[in-house]
């Protein structure tokens, strides 16, 4: 184990990291804690007591946070004529059909996150481009909401931040609720949204009880235990 810096001995001091804190508190400390000298994420890690080796009890889905997650998505739609306005207005970064294919096949597209496409034209594009996209986690499907008639509210809640989580094999859940710069009620907000969701989700056959811990920490920064009380509604 490396050693720790200076700043990081400073801050092994001025906070207590095995304490469990309620969701403000945790989050204040999240703040004051983070040294890196960019925006940093908050990410959240929500360990589950389920058995993730049995298919019934793995815990997944996906969801927009109501307040984002502070990332910059870049969003690529595949549509007839009809959607592409539509497209245009949600602000996708881009718009297109068979360009959009060949150039992904011929390996001249730039780097896009999502990839979203009407029901229409999903044999096309699994048929064409599906062995390209498939292993890089971008292929469209209903669940993600990114196969849909909507266009334009699969747009916008992709650039907004849908993220998707699934129970690692410790039946952990991980992912980001937004950055250091939100204010504090906003990620309060993404948060408990989130936990929602899981308890939602929850398994039939899961023991109690089903939330074990939480912890919130930010890039490169220390965890910092939260109350399940503090954000389970």
């Amino acid at each position: 184990m490396s050693a720790l810096t200076k700043k990081q001995q400073d801050i092994e001091k001025q906070f207590d990291f095995k304490v469990i804190y309620p969701v403000g508190e945790a989050l204040e400390i999240i703040k004051k804690s983070s040294y890196v000298r960019f925006n940093a994420s908050v990410d959240i890690a929500v360990s589950l007591n389920i058995d993730p080796k049995k298919t019934d009890q793995v815990v997944k889905g996906s969801l927009v946070l109501p307040h984002g997650t502070g990332k910059n998505v870049t969003v690529a739609v595949i549509c007839n004529k009809e959607n592409g306005d539509k497209a245009k207005n949600a602000n996708a970064d881009f718009i297109g059909n068979d360009d959009i294919i060949e150039k992904i096949i011929s390996n001249n597209f730039p780097k896009f996150d999502i990839l979203i496409t009407e029901p229409s034209l999903m044999p096309k594009v699994m048929s064409k481009i599906g062995r390209i996209i498939g292993p890089k986690g971008l292929m469209p499907s209903l669940v993600n909401n990114t196969v849909t008639t909507d266009i334009a509210t699969s747009v916008k809640e992709a650039k907004m931040g849908r993220i998707k989580f699934k129970t690692d094999k410790y039946g952990i859940v991980h992912s980001s609720v937004g950055k250091v710069s939100f204010l504090s009620s906003n990620l309060q907000e993404n948060i408990k949204e989130l936990v929602t969701i899981l308890l939602s989700l929850k398994p039939s056959s899961a023991k109690n009880p089903y939330i074990k811990k939480i912890s919130l920490s930010s890039t490169m920064g220390r965890g910092v235990f939260v109350s399940v009380s503090s954000v389970a509604k």
